[in-house]
Formats: structure tokens, sequence, C-alpha cells
């Protein structure tokens, strides 16, 4: 009579064959045609009547509520060895480990002792050591092709721009030789990088790199081969994070990329950053945004630029644009220039102000206007290189506080009023006139004297 207690009827160990691993119980357990046990006549035994065996997990993984690694990872045709629990009826099979091997020819589909799916193994004429960990064959593995397929070469480095129109910054180094002989250009040349190749620290050397490689093609390595100390995570699509070595680290992702924190972000950098993006880029800060650049900052766009300040709008307060220059401010505009403001401006020069327009300059006051109401202590200067016209729908002035106030034409001086004309001088009114001078008056023309009249003249004639 048998108890089944712990090897108490005898122990029997055995090897075979995982012909199935779809435990309808969830357990992990596999069917195994044991050699010497069973025979690899299906007719006489098929698969479905061999008997489920429980597959021993290490320690490293408790088998209880879900824990550790689940299911064992086993799949049909590969050969194992364990024992039966219950050493006469050899119905409770335990599998202790797998069995690695080399495999010559591929088996007898129509035969036990094989994969019924004819799946695995996958090739023959080479040891179940998986390729990434052989070191000479690792090439051929279909990881390291695809990394190498969709390697990405040549990724472009953005460029500063060149303000030669405002700056001689460029003129004063380009076309000149640097320390090492090299010409310095006037613009400066996008420069590219490329991705890291595979493996770049160096070959793997069995029997350091330990490998564990999915069904569908899911790869981790951890490579502990002396100067080449790699860790490598790869998704068979194409994604991978890889550790080189020296500490540098590949990260790679084929499609969408999401980073979600819901905490707060700290990121140092002690080196340069090259960001290239083939896309847009938007970017919602929902409070505030300080940049800080300790040295120079550019801008390169190709296109448009918009900016709005405010955009909440003008009920919720709006918003103000201030800025402060420590030096100078130059720009150039190939272009027009439109602008509006619906409210003053105020504009304070401490130095001189030059303009120069090139073809004529239009000025227009809808309620009253006033030129010259800034406070220039050095003068104000209006220069036109051809037609100057200054129009007024209404009333105009020109007043000189003190001083001298001269209008000067350089042929012909033409003054007109559509009704009347007042001259009005508290002193004196002197005319010099240099060759004649001719008054027409349409209809009367009257001169009234408090004082005595002169006229004078080597000849008058009153008609």
């Amino acid at each position: 009579m048998s108890d089944y207690f712990m090897g108490t009827d005898g122990f029997v160990w055995f090897v075979g064959v995982v012909e199935d691993r779809d435990d309808p119980e969830y357990m992990g357990r596999v069917r195994v045609r044991c050699l010497g046990f069973h025979s690899d006549n299906l007719n006489k035994i098929a698969t479905e009547d061999l008997p489920w065996a429980t597959v021993m997990a290490p320690t490293s993984s408790p088998s209880m509520s879900g824990l550790g690694t689940t299911p064992p990872f086993l799949v049909e045709g590969s050969w194992v060895v364990g024992f039966f629990r219950d050493s006469r009826e050899k119905q409770q099979p335990i599998i202790l480990g797998s069995l690695p091997g080399f495999n010559s020819e591929f088996p007898d589909l129509g035969k036990g002792f094989s994969d019924p799916n004819g799946v695995y193994p996958l090739q023959t004429g080479e040891p179940d050591t998986n390729r990434l960990a052989q070191g000479s064959v690792q090439e051929f593995h279909p990881s390291l092709y695809k990394r190498q397929k969709l390697k990405q070469t040549k990724v472009p480095i953005s460029t500063k721009p060149l303000l030669d129109t405002v700056s001689d910054a460029y003129k004063d180094h380009g076309g000149q030789t640097d320390d090492d002989g090299v010409t310095v250009p006037l613009i400066e040349q996008r420069d590219t990088w490329d991705e890291p190749d595979p493996k770049s620290g160096g070959i793997t050397t069995y029997p350091y790199n330990h490998v564990h490689e999915s069904e569908s093609g899911h790869v981790i390595e951890i490579d502990d081969t002396p100067g080449n100390e790699r860790l490598h995570t790869y998704h068979n699509s194409g994604t991978f994070e890889e550790i080189h070595s020296d500490g540098t680290k590949v990260t790679k992702v084929v499609k969408d990329n999401y980073t979600i924190i819901m905490g707060s972000d700290r990121v140092y950098i002690d080196g340069a950053v090259n960001l290239t993006i083939t896309g847009d880029v938007r970017q919602l800060i929902k409070g505030n945004y300080h940049l800080e650049v300790e040295g120079d900052y550019s801008q390169k766009i190709h296109q448009n630029h918009y900016v709005k300040i405010g955009a909440r709008g003008e009920e919720d307060g709006g918003g103000n644009r201030e800025e402060e220059i420590v030096g100078n401010h130059a720009y150039n505009i190939e272009g027009s220039q439109n602008g509006r403001v619906n409210k003053d401006v105020d504009t304070v020069i401490n130095g001189k102000e030059s303009r120069t327009i090139g073809i004529t300059s239009d000025l227009f006051v809808v309620g009253d206007g006033t030129v010259g109401s800034e406070t220039y202590q050095d003068g104000y200067t209006i220069i036109c290189l051809e037609k100057l016209h200054m129009v007024s729908l209404n009333d105009m002035s020109i007043s000189v506080a003190s001083g001298i106030m001269s209008l000067k034409s350089g042929t012909k001086l033409n003054m007109k009023s559509a009704t009347e004309m007042t001259l009005h001088t508290e002193t004196s009114l002197l005319e010099t006139v240099g060759t004649s001078k001719v008054s027409t008056t349409g209809t009367t023309w009257g001169h009234t004297s408090v004082g005595d009249i002169d006229i004078d003249g080597s000849r008058i004639d009153l008609n």
C-alpha cells in the first residue's frame, strides 16, 4: 500500500519533453512525455493523455498569490528533468528544471517527444544558449540586426542666426584663421550626431553575458564581460534602453513616448544639450515661466513669429510687457512695419535722435497735435531726402519759445492762405529783398500807420 509520503515509496526520476503548457487551471503545469515511461507513438499515448506536471520554482519565487515570476517559462519541445511524487502510479510528475542541448536536426513532428505545433526548436546546428551570450555569433541576433537597421544617423543640430545687417560680430571673426589653422566661416556650419552603435564598448565574451529572451523577441541582457559591462532592455518593436560600460545611456523609442510625473521634476545636466524635433512643439505652462541665461540667447525662426500678451482677456486684467536693455538695441526689417497703440505713448530720449526717411513721411493727428512736445537737450533735426508734407485738417501752429525761427528755401518759398493772412510782430518788421519786390492786390490795398510813413527810393511811381 502506498502512502505517497516524502519518497517512502521510492524515488523515480525522469527526463522528458514538454508537449503542452495550456494549463486549464492556470497553475503553470505542463504535460511531459517521459523517456522510458511513455511511447513516442501518438496513437498509443496522445499528448492530451499525458499527466500534468508541476514545475518547481526557485526560492526567489514564492509561488503564492501571484508573487514572483509566473507562470514558468517552459515551451513545447523543452527537455526537462524531474521525479514522480507517486513513484508507483507515476501520475504526479514534478519538474526540477530544463535541460539545454545541441539540436543537430529538427524532430519528427509525427512522433512524440517534440513540439506538436512545430515551432520549437527555432534553429539547428547550434547550442540552445542565446546567440547574444555566445559572443561570436551575436551579430546574427534579430535584436542587433534591427537596431543596426533602425540606427539614426546625421541628426542635424541647430545653428545660430547671422545678424550681419545689425551686428559686426560675425564680420570681425569670419574668414579669419583660428589657433589650429582652420578658417572660421562667416556663417556657423550645421553639425550632426549619430546614434551610438549597439555594444559600442566591445564584443561580448562567453560566459559573462546573462541573457533573458522571451518568445516574441523581448530581450534583457546583464553583460559582465570585463571592460564591456552593459545593461540592455529591448522590445521586439525596436524600442530599447542600453547602459554602456562608461555609464553612457542610450534610450530609443520607435513610436510614441509618454512621461507623467505627479510631483516635481528636477533635471541637472552638466554639459550641452542638442534637441532636434522634426514635428511641432506645444508647451502649456499653467504657472509662471522663468528662463535665466547666463550667456547669449539667440533665436533663428525660418518663418513667422507670433506673440500675444494678455490672452486671458481685458476683463481678467490682460497683461503687460516690460523690457530693460542694459546696452544697445539694433534691428533690421526688410519689409513693412505696422503698429497701433490704443492709448498714450511716452518716449524719453536723453541723447540724440536721427531718422532717415527714403521716400515720404506722413503724420496724421486726429485731435490737437503738437510737434516738439518732448524735451531734446541737444536739438531735434528732421531731414527728408525728397518731399516733406505737413497737413492739418484744422488749426496748425509752429512756436519757438525763445531764440530765432528760420524758414529757408533753396529756390522759391511759397506761402498761401485761403482767406486772411496775418503777420504780427511785437517790435520791428524788417524786409530785405535782394533784387525786386512785386506786390499784387486783387481788390483794395490799405495801410495804416500810427506814426510817420517813409518811402524812399531813387525813383517812385504812383499811378
